[in-house]
Order: structure tokens, then C-alpha cells, then sequence
């Protein structure tokens, strides 16, 4: 009987193991809509549906923005799952997965009119920005001051004491916070400051993963996968009002 125990048990913890193994973590920087604890935003949906299509599981992990990528690049966890190309040249332990994953906005949040036309625009200005977003930080010119917070929460608190003037964040993701912090008051300035295309990075002890992820990722946008998802992410979105009642410009979206 004891046998029979001891070889239930080894097949027990080796399942486990197994199991383990093919779970892979990603961290991701970015909140709702993007993200969800319960894993049913859309960057969670679509990377399940990838990872499920290769046999494998994964858990998106929300982390702040640098420390998801000190962490991804240190293998802590398995990857980061939405960068813009180029960020390799930063933490070279992360591969990119060279098929577009989604395309997000930087835009302008601010509760005064302010004509705001590019990033030389901003010069004048208190400018809030997520600290570890590297794409922002890189692209402003010579803003009268720029705050770095860990938090979107924190972003539009800044500008509700008025100790900014100008938000830059992802569009959608600033519309969510808006939306949960009750703040009805902040107009989006149009049209967006930057469009840019991020991608799915793996540390480089997957390597072996790249090509299979690209390929499921670009059999997900070939069979409608891709499409359908993004169909129902936007129908879900906060649409907003603009301080004066009417309603403001989304844009054209994620794609």
C-alpha cells in the first residue's frame, strides 16, 4: 500500500511541475481596460487565446512600469506583454516578438484649454507622465517641469489640485481612470500626440517560443480572432464627455 502511495504522490508533484512549467507569467504595466486582475481585459483575452493555440497557459501580472521590466529582463517572469520595438536596447535580456500585438495612443489630458498641437507644444507646461514609460519621458522637449508617478490614479489627482497642467498617457487607459475616479471635468486634446505599435517580449530563456507565439498572434488576425476581441473591447468602452457637454473625439482606436 505504501508503494502504491509513494508512486501516487511522485505522479501528483510531477503533473504539478508540469503543469508549472507550462505556465508562463507576463508582466504588463498597463491598467483597464488593457488589464484585469480576473484576467479579462484585452491584452489578457488575446494572449490567452495565442498561448492556448501553442499548448501553453499564462498569467498576465500587473506591475509598475519600470519595475515589470527590470523584473521581465531579469527573468523573474517570463516576458513582458505590450512594449514599443526598441526597448531590447534597454534591458537586452528581452526578445521581441516580431508580430504587432496591438497600437496605442498618447494623448493629452487637461482640465484648460491650452493649444496643444505636438510635443513642443507642451514646453510651457507642468507635464504628468507614468514613470518607467519610456517612449513618453523620451519624446517630451523642454516642458516647464515633468512629474513621474507610479499610478494613473495619481496622474489625475495631480491635475484635479492643479499641481499639472497636462496629462500624457495611453488614451484608453486614462479614460477608465477618469471614469473610476468619477473626474468628469478633463478634455482629450486631438489628435493624438504619438500612435505607436507595441509587441509581446519574452526573456531570453524562451526563446524557443518566439517564432510559435508570432505565428499564433498572425493566425489570430488571419481567422478574425484578432478582430472579434477588439470588437467587443471597444463596444465596452467609457465614451466621455468633453467639459463643455459635448462629446469628445475618440479616435480611431486600437487596432
Amino acid at each position: 500500500m505504501s508503494c502504491r502511495i509513494t508512486t501516487l504522490l511522485v505522479f501528483l508533484v510531477s503533473a504539478c511541475t508540469a503543469h508549472a512549467q507550462d505556465t508562463m507569467v507576463l508582466n504588463t504595466c498597463h491598467r483597464s481596460p488593457y488589464h484585469f486582475e480576473d484576467q479579462s481585459g484585452i491584452t489578457d483575452r488575446l494572449l490567452h487565446e495565442a498561448f492556448q493555440r501553442m499548448g501553453r497557459e499564462v498569467i498576465i501580472k500587473a506591475l509598475p512600469a519600470e519595475r515589470a521590466l527590470i523584473n521581465a529582463n531579469a527573468g523573474v517572469e517570463d516576458g513582458d506583454a505590450a512594449r514599443m520595438e526598441g526597448i531590447e536596447k534597454l534591458y537586452p535580456d528581452l526578445i521581441r516578438v516580431p508580430e504587432v500585438f496591438l497600437r496605442g495612443e498618447l494623448v493629452a489630458f487637461s482640465k484648460k484649454s491650452f493649444p496643444i498641437t505636438d510635443w513642443k507644444s507642451l514646453n510651457p507646461y507642468n507635464v504628468a507622465i507614468i514613470k518607467g514609460h519610456q517612449k513618453a519621458r523620451s519624446m517630451l522637449d523642454n516642458p516647464a517641469s515633468v512629474l513621474e508617478v507610479q499610478e494613473f490614479d495619481l496622474l489625475f489627482e495631480l491635475l484635479e489640485k492643479d499641481r499639472a497642467d497636462v496629462v500624457i498617457c495611453e488614451r484608453y487607459e486614462g479614460l477608465e481612470t477618469l471614469k473610476a475616479l468619477g473626474i468628469r471635468d478633463v478634455r482629450i486634446y486631438e489628435p493624438p500626440l504619438l500612435t505607436l505599435d507595441v509587441y509581446v517580449y519574452l526573456h531570453k530563456k524562451h526563446s524557443e517560443l518566439v517564432p510559435a507565439l508570432a505565428q499564433a498572434l498572425q493566425e489570430m488576425k488571419e481567422d478574425g480572432t484578432f478582430t472579434r476581441f477588439l470588437s467587443e473591447f471597444e463596444a465596452g468602452l467609457h465614451q466621455p464627455d468633453s467639459p463643455d457637454g459635448q462629446a469628445v473625439d475618440e479616435g480611431p482606436g486600437m487596432k
